[in-house]
């Protein structure tokens, strides 16, 4: 699977490097201009929201060109990180979908040949869903392709830039894991 590099990272028009001066004004807290701080940190979520569903949405497109939909690769993105496989119900609470979803799922990707049933060797009566080969090789190859175009584009910034967004990454980790922890309701509707 080969995927054209992404154009993820955009040249920010001037409007756009003037709303950024404007914002990063002050600090976190206290409001561009000192005043609210809820305002200011209401502002800072869904400027971050926007960015990264932007962001998002650039990564998972060669995915769909491929024929693997956000909802598939999620899947497979699960099950490449247990590997020990998972039951169709640990699959859809960790999407956060319906039953029936994840049942119409799970035949996709067992159908594509992205996954298969296998029993559980802990009960006998359960079913776990594992990647095979070729769902592994599909993600693999994704993943290979994603980091390539985003490296080319992250090549075009400069080593400030660069250094931002490495300092970024721990935080935003941190605060992916928090609200994983705390459950899909923890950071809101619309999310």
């Amino acid at each position: 699977m080969s995927a054209a590099p992404l154009d993820v990272v955009a040249q920010p028009r001037d409007a756009d490097r003037t709303a950024h001066r404007r914002a990063g004004e002050g600090r976190v807290g206290e409001g561009a201009d000192g005043g609210d701080a809820d305002e200011a940190l209401r502002r800072l979520a869904g400027d971050l929201r926007a960015e990264v569903n932007r962001l998002a949405y650039h990564l998972r497109a060669p995915a769909t060109r491929s024929g693997i939909t956000p909802t598939r690769l999620a899947a497979l993105a699960a099950l490449a990180h247990a590997e020990a496989g998972l039951r169709a119900g640990d699959l859809a609470a960790r999407m956060g979908i319906s039953p029936a979803s994840t049942s119409r799922l799970i035949e996709l990707l067992v159908g594509a040949g992205w996954a298969a049933r296998t029993r559980d060797p802990q009960d006998a009566r359960a079913v776990l869903l594992t990647l095979t080969d070729l769902g592994r090789h599909a993600i693999e190859d994704l993943r290979r392709d994603n980091v390539a175009g985003l490296a080319a584009n992250l090549s075009t910034l400069g080593p400030d830039e660069r250094a931002v967004l490495a300092a970024a990454i721990p935080l935003l980790r941190a605060l992916s894991e928090r609200l994983l922890a705390a459950g899909s309701d923890a950071a809101g509707p619309g999310t």
